[in-house]
């Protein structure tokens, strides 16, 4: 004869039962038509569409519609991480931030930019690209030093770095420092030994980008066969040329718009043929007066605005 079930246990093949059921979400929500199973998520989800909020942080006074909502944002504060992940054992304090984090061994990129195929880890990182072919960047983050301004303020606190002359990325190997973490990247290739920049013209080597573009003067010429057609520059691949026109004809549309006469609109685009030759995301650098390195280990820190240099900085990804 079989054990009768405790009070508990019915009860609980009686929850089970009920979240299985193919008809089990009799609990719909008249604002949104959501279903539930159980009548008190339906009464905890029902909270968000009331705008109520009654479960406060004690630290930061932050308010939360669940309790559930306010235990995970506990953990920020608390500083425990109990979600670790299974390939390099970083911990996380939420379980979204850990899940955003695998994609990263997996080299899952589900966020595609519709029109360069390239993918993202990161939803965020995803809307970052899309300014890129946007025909109108909004750059809310102006330099306090300088006029640059950029559309993210991550950018512009790595841009900062250039002027306090703060060097927080360090090489492990040398110790040498570095304002920004694209130039200790670069830095690292030379230690490294891997020369994965050939001459087009001649296919020698180099570690550094930078080498390779005070290398092709020696020939006299530069192998960029793409430019724009509004202000010529040299550009090297057909991506970044469609990327640069955006930027180009919005440009020119904004300069034209403010133009009141021919003679003012004359002085506008002449000022943006000038003002379009300082962009250097995409194209050669046309400085004559360019030095390379005698020895490829003596570098510089490079200047993140030079294309073929591998500092070169846009809104780029930020591994987790």
């Amino acid at each position: 004869m079989a054990k009768p079930l405790s009070f508990l246990e019915s009860l609980n093949d009686v929850r089970k039962s009920t979240c299985h059921a193919g008809d089990s979400k009799k609990y719909a929500c008249h604002v949104c038509n959501k279903t539930f199973s159980q009548s008190y998520n339906l009464k905890s989800h029902a909270v968000i569409h009331t705008g109520e909020k009654n479960y406060a942080c004690d630290f930061c006074g932050k308010k939360f519609y669940q309790n559930s909502n306010l235990k995970t944002h506990m953990a920020i504060h608390t500083g425990e991480r109990k979600y670790t992940c299974q390939f390099c054992n970083k911990s996380f304090t939420q379980s979204s931030n850990l899940k955003t984090h695998i994609a990263i061994h997996t080299g899952q990129k589900k966020y595609v930019c519709s029109y360069c195929n390239k993918g993202f880890v990161q939803h965020s990182n995803y809307k970052t690209h899309l300014e890129i072919h946007s025909s109108v960047r909004v750059r809310n983050f102006p330099c306090a030093y300088c006029d640059k301004s950029f559309t993210q303020k991550s950018n512009l606190k790595s841009h900062l770095a250039l002027h306090t002359g703060e060097k927080k990325f360090k090489c492990t190997l040398c110790e040498k420092s570095f304002a920004q973490q694209s130039n200790l990247k670069c830095h690292m290739e030379i230690h490294s030994g891997e020369k994965k920049y050939k001459c087009p013209i001649c296919t020698k080597p180099f570690t550094q980008s930078s080498n390779l573009k005070c290398h092709l003067k020696l020939h006299g010429q530069l192998p960029g066969k793409l430019s724009c057609q509004y202000c010529k520059l040299v550009i090297w691949k057909e991506i970044d040329l469609k990327m640069h026109l955006l930027s180009c004809e919005a440009r020119l549309s904004e300069l034209q718009s403010r133009a009141k006469d021919l003679s003012v609109n004359q002085h506008f685009l002449s000022s943006f043929n000038s003002s379009i030759y300082s962009n250097q995301v995409f194209f050669l650098n046309h400085d004559d007066g360019a030095t390379c390195s005698d020895e490829e280990t003596n570098t510089t820190d490079q200047n993140p605005a030079d294309p073929l240099s591998c500092g070169t900085s846009m809104d780029q990804d930020d591994n987790l």
